[in-house]
């Protein structure tokens, strides 16, 4: 899956309240992050 989320100049709020939004929704998902599934280096 991609995801593209582009705001106005000088607006880049949006942008993060956006891929917050989705970022907590595909946590609630997936039962966690998807960082914490990543192994150690």
């Amino acid at each position: 899956m991609g995801l593209q989320v582009m705001a106005p100049v000088m607006a880049d709020d949006q942008v993060y309240r956006v891929a917050g939004a989705v970022e907590k929704a595909l946590a609630q998902q997936w039962g966690g992050l998807l960082l914490d599934q990543a192994v150690a280096l």
